[in-house]
């Protein structure tokens, strides 16, 4: 076996989460929104774009 495979199943823990999401305080409101088929898209302002890197 190889290390890889038998690294594969040794066990592991998520201990925390972060994130950005979108119209949602938290993972459970974001869970929701899409349960609930909430479009969570919003239009990006020239403005807000003008500290982002360009591509």
């Amino acid at each position: 076996m190889t290390d890889d495979r038998r690294l594969a199943r040794d066990p592991i823990a998520i201990v925390g989460m972060s994130g950005l999401l979108p119209n949602a305080r938290n993972h459970r409101e974001y869970w929701q929104n899409i349960v609930d088929g909430v479009d969570c898209t919003e239009d990006v302002s020239a403005r807000s774009t003008r500290s982002m890197p360009r591509a």
